[in-house]
């Protein structure tokens, strides 16, 4: 997991500089515009499966590592990687024709990189995207509705105070923004709309989203699991532990839930007296 997010963080500031390069009114020959425009693509492509794997293993925590939830996410990821490589050998491979031109609007140096190539094989790429983001997002909701109902359960009653602190601890904000953010991208590239402004803005967004969520999500991953390193867990090495929601209620009618993973013995070693009090 440490070098997932190693990976993810400086990629994604790399990423960003480059994008940020590539729409400023910088002046660059053709041949710099295809390599800033290469870099782009393969950086997100990189990316995207770094990002995608981070937020599968989260999923596979969520669910006390299931065999079943790994094998579909393991399977979801290599065929995300295979319409990748399809997509960069058909965009960037020799048959592809790809060429630029520098075209000056106004006073301002635009890079136009251009495909002679037409296939199917992007818009696929976007849908698989779109499809495993949906699955991760949909597995996640699953696990937040089960923590949700035997708080429920345990407490009598709900409480919003401790709904925000299962939807924290599940990340489902993470996945959700996420999902949107790959919707988004999406419309901006087929749905082809008119208005530039709009364009350029969700276009700015996306593009800089992921560097900032992905990295995100392993830091509230491993603030929320921090403890487990005292009970021997080798986080460096990107173990995974199995967690289970523990729900206790006060002597008092204030009752408060607590989320925890469930052999923290520090935590069953309080004593009633000091918890009531």
């Amino acid at each position: 997991m440490s070098t997932l997010y190693v990976i993810a963080r400086y990629l994604g500031i790399a990423l960003a500089l480059n994008f940020w390069a590539f729409n400023a009114n910088i002046s660059m020959s053709p041949a710099t515009c295809v390599a800033v425009d290469e870099f782009e693509n393969w950086g997100a492509f990189v990316f995207t499966i770094i990002g995608e794997a981070i937020m599968s293993l989260r999923i596979y925590a969520m669910y006390m590592r299931s065999k079943i939830i790994l094998a579909i996410l393991v399977t979801c990821i290599l065929g995300r990687i295979g319409v990748g490589i399809a997509v960069a050998v058909v965009i960037f491979g020799p048959d592809s024709g790809i060429n630029a031109t520098e075209w000056i609007l106004s006073g301002i140096h635009v890079c136009g990189p251009s495909v002679n190539t037409a296939s199917p094989l992007p818009l696929a790429w976007d849908i698989t995207g779109v499809t495993i983001n949906f699955l991760l997002f949909f597995l996640a909701i699953g696990r937040f509705i089960k923590h949700a109902l035997e708080m429920r359960r345990m407490l009598h009653r709900w409480k919003v105070n401790d709904l925000m602190k299962v939807l924290v601890k599940d990340s489902i904000i993470y996945f959700f923004l996420n999902l949107v953010a790959t919707i988004i991208l999406m419309i901006s590239v087929w749905g082809r709309p008119n208005d530039g402004t709009y364009f350029a803005l969700i276009t700015a967004y996306t593009q800089n989203e992921a560097s900032v969520l992905i990295p995100r999500l392993v830091i509230s991953f491993r603030e929320n699991y921090s403890q487990d390193e005292q009970l021997g867990v080798n986080s460096a090495k990107g173990a995974i532990r199995s967690e289970k929601m523990e729900f206790k209620a006060r002597g008092t009618d204030d009752h408060e839930m607590q989320s925890t993973v469930a052999d923290r013995a520090q935590l069953s070693s309080v004593p009633l007296e000091e918890e009531i009090r």
